[in-house]
């Protein structure tokens, strides 16, 4: 079904969010100008607010599949804000923006500014500025089997950091 939905989802370590498949599960935002989806650190704060608490431990074994991310009639600046992370595997995944929106932002945190693992497998990143926006140190990014098609700006924008490294 579709899902409306009002305020950020947190995605914190451990969590397995499967739908029925991209198209069959949609999670959507209208009048909404937040991430629908963004990491949570061990003390329960979210990567939308560019600080994980000090001592907290970064969001790991993460795992979202078979689903639509829709903001197409909404003015939100990204569907998905990945905060320092470690271990997250996106597969099966429809992002769908607009001309405005950055589908996902990687960014370091100001406690903690460090990304491992991070993989896009068989996903659809349909309109918006840019599909991926990596500001932060990455270790292996990983984008497989995946679809790139309308996008004002770029596709991937690695340009913010010199210091990123993807293997």
């Amino acid at each position: 079904g579709t899902y409306n939905i009002s305020t950020t989802l947190p995605l914190p370590k451990g969590v397995h969010l499967k739908g029925e498949g991209e198209g069959r599960t949609i999670i959507k935002a209208k009048d909404f100008i937040n991430a629908i989806f963004a990491t949570m650190d061990s003390n329960m704060v979210i990567s939308t607010m560019n600080n994980y608490g000090l001592d907290s431990e970064v969001p790991s074994y993460i795992t979202v599949e078979d689903l639509t991310i829709d903001v197409s009639e909404n003015v939100s600046t990204s569907l998905l804000s990945l905060g320092s992370c470690e271990n997250v595997l996106f597969r099966n995944v429809e992002f769908k923006g607009t001309n405005g929106t950055t589908l996902v932002r990687i960014e370091g945190n100001a406690n903690v500014d460090a990304f491992k693992y991070l993989v896009f497998d068989t996903c659809y990143f349909n309109q918006g500025r840019t599909a991926i926006k990596v500001n932060g140190s990455v270790e292996h990014l990983i984008v497989t089997n995946s679809l790139f098609d309308g996008f004002v700006s770029r596709a991937i924008d690695l340009s913010n950091d010199s210091s990123i490294v993807i293997n």
